[in-house]
């Protein structure tokens, strides 16, 4: 964000009064400004609320920067739109808008599955996410959601824990920013080697479905692996990681089975991945009957 947030607080309150910025939700106030759900480098993300419906709580996300990617970002908004038709593991969008040289876009406020513990340490905000059968029905559904959305030719390009939710009125997980790597960039250690070397070498980053595919079981290496990233001892990544001839140890909480398919998602060589999800998730289906 180009903009200090107390500057942007006073924007978006005004916007929001005047009947500007999403007039028929009101902004969620704490004793030092607005109520801020979190952050990122390039976006905010606050609390909203309908006044027809007060247990209802909204999320706006806003940020300054498209980085001149404008078709990209209503790209995002429509392909989200049509997913969530199609599926309910991909967050609806409620609205979204450009309001002076803001970019917003307005969401049902779900509940991250990543927090932090009283030692400040990243933890998971599910128990079930502790365990590989709860992993596994976990997978199930955002694979599903990642399946679907490569059915109608949409990549999401940064597919990472940071970008899945709890819906607890849905009983299910959901995942949110498809697209979002066009703007922002992506994610190091989620990110598949291919496009970590084109970001290296300063070279347009051509996503593919594999992409999406590695990113998708680094996830699932991390959740299994109690937060640590291969070859680390915590939630960061290691350029181990990237060299080709690296083999990734079996995360803690993993069976065989399992660890041969996160390490078949997780090939240094793309053609050498589950080319679908459709494999990727029949493959997990088997393990599930299989060894649960």
């Amino acid at each position: 964000m180009n903009t200090g947030r107390m500057a942007l607080e006073e924007l978006l309150q005004k916007g929001n009064a005047t009947g500007g910025l999403f007039s028929k939700y009101r902004f969620v106030r704490e004793k030092n400004g607005l109520h801020l759900l979190g952050r990122g480098g390039f976006s905010f993300v606050y609390e909203m609320t309908d006044p027809k419906e007060k247990s209802r709580r909204l999320a706006m996300k806003v940020t300054d920067e498209v980085n001149g990617r404008i078709a990209s970002f209503w790209e995002e908004v429509r392909g989200r739109q049509h997913l969530s038709r199609l599926t309910p593991y991909v967050m609806h969008i409620v609205d979204a808008m450009e309001w002076e040289g803001l970019w917003c876009i307005l969401m049902e406020c779900q509940e991250g599955i990543l927090g932090k513990n009283e030692q400040g340490e990243m933890c998971v905000s599910r128990e079930e996410l502790r365990h590989q059968t709860g992993i596994l029905q976990y997978a199930g559904q955002i694979g599903q959601a990642i399946k679907v959305s490569h059915e109608n030719g949409i990549l999401h390009g940064d597919i990472k824990l940071e970008n899945i939710y709890w819906n607890a009125k849905r009983n299910c997980y959901q995942i949110s920013d498809f697209g979002s790597w066009e703007r922002w960039g992506w994610t190091r250690g989620y990110a598949a080697p291919e496009i970590v070397a084109q970001g290296r070498d300063a070279k347009p980053v051509k996503y593919m479905v594999t992409s999406d595919i590695y990113s998708f079981g680094m996830m699932l290496y991390v959740l299994l692996n109690r937060l640590c990233f291969p070859g680390t001892e915590g939630y960061y990544s290691s350029l181990r990681q990237y060299d080709p001839s690296y083999v990734f140890p079996a995360p803690v909480d993993s069976t065989e089975m399992l660890t041969r398919s996160i390490r078949k998602m997780c090939e240094w060589n793309p053609e050498k991945r589950y080319q679908t999800m459709e494999a990727v998730l029949a493959d997990l289906d088997r393990i599930m009957r299989e060894e649960v």
